[in-house]
């Protein structure tokens, strides 16, 4: 069963913001949905700029979308900052594509290494409303084993269910699996059951995860 806890949607990018990147030493990427929600003109302004994308999955949505020079990052945020720091001079101008919701870690990492950063918001994160009763029909109907927290922002929804009285017992003792580390900490002091986190923060090592607890031996 899957209950959508956010939607994504692409926000305006000006036309100036897309010119000023003519001179880019980098472009960074931190999600797939930046580049998915890129409109064309910036795509086609950027693309032969050499790009550091997170994990595979953004890397493969950015030469999907027409980036010809791109470089998968292993790791999370402060990776992609390291290997920037890495490949950029101080000075360089660094092109940074990204959501409206997020932390500030790429931009203030790049910034401290002595490089100008021009932050691209391509899209936003929006909460999905659901009423408590809602839920709890929908959780009624289709009881749940387990728990799939793809972001930070659905870790902190899913934090604010379980601390609903008439949610609660919906997660007790039913596993999480979590995205990253840092997702995991909305819910630690809540959850009653196991959190798992995956190794990558990625689907596909999520799913990993998921199909290791139910059908493994060993977890």
């Amino acid at each position: 069963m899957k209950v959508p806890l956010t939607k994504v949607g692409a926000v305006p990018v000006a036309d100036s913001a897309m010119d000023s990147l003519v001179e880019a030493s980098l472009i960074v990427i931190s999600s797939a949905n930046a580049m998915r929600h890129a409109p064309p003109g910036l795509v086609e302004t950027i693309a032969e700029i050499p790009a550091l994308a997170v994990g595979d999955a953004t890397a493969a949505e950015a030469v999907r979308k027409g980036m010809t020079r791109v470089e998968s990052v292993d790791g999370d945020a402060d990776a992609l900052v390291k290997q920037s720091l890495v490949r950029c001079s101080k000075g360089a101008l660094v092109g940074y594509l990204c959501g409206r919701l997020r932390r500030d870690t790429v931009e203030v990492g790049l910034a401290k290494g002595g490089l100008t950063v021009n932050t691209l918001e391509t899209y936003n994160t929006h909460k999905v409303s659901y009423s408590t009763d809602k839920l709890s029909r929908i959780f009624t109907a289709f009881p749940f084993d387990g728990v799939a927290v793809f972001s930070g922002v659905s870790a902190a929804i899913v934090a604010e269910q379980i601390a609903t009285s008439d949610l609660r017992h919906h997660y007790e003792n039913k596993p999480l699996f979590v995205i990253s580390q840092r997702a995991s900490e909305h819910v630690a002091t809540l959850q009653s059951g196991p959190i798992l986190v995956s190794k990558a923060m990625n689907a596909e090592s999520l799913h990993t995860l998921i199909e290791s607890y139910f059908f493994s031996s060993q977890p």
